[in-house]
């Protein structure tokens, strides 16, 4: 995840090189749809920055298995996230997204601790009977909710 936001900074940068290059060397300037793009990269590449240190922060985390006792009356399992510094948290998971072998990807609602808002596993990057264990985990808490949204 750290080496994928990198890259997306470094496009970024050589993105808005490029543009203060064209621009230098275009004798009319730009006009409306070439500004438009280049503004956008911009805010991109800022927006990026700006939040660059909690993004690497969370790309440190880890999940570090279920935690039992902490699901609350929603129903909804809660896991131990191993945090960059080392430390536990416990989180509750408020959505999933499982895109097959590539990741599963999870939202997060803190319990304790400062766990990420988004926590992606990917494949190796947790035992696979504790992922089996997780995947298990929402599908029961899917199944769990489904009837409670059909009588609402």
């Amino acid at each position: 995840m750290a080496l994928f936001l990198a890259g997306e900074l470094a496009a970024l940068a050589l993105l808005a090189r490029e543009a203060a290059w064209s621009l230098a060397r275009s004798p009319e300037g730009w006009g409306l749809a070439q500004w438009l793009p280049a503004l956008a990269a911009a805010a991109a590449g800022g927006w990026l920055l700006s939040h660059w240190p909690a993004l690497w922060r969370a790309a440190g985390c880890t999940y570090a298995g279920l935690a039992p006792g902490h699901g609350g009356a929603a129903g909804r399992p809660a896991i131990l996230v191993r945090l960059h510094t080392g430390a536990d948290a416990v989180a509750r998971v408020a959505g999933s997204w499982d895109l097959g072998g590539l990741a599963l990807v999870l939202a997060l609602e803190p319990a304790s601790g400062t766990p990420p808002r988004t926590l992606i596993i990917g494949p190796g990057a947790a035992a696979s009977d504790s992922l089996r264990a997780l995947r298990r985990a929402l599908g029961a808490a899917r199944r769990e909710q489904a009837p409670a949204r059909e009588a609402a």
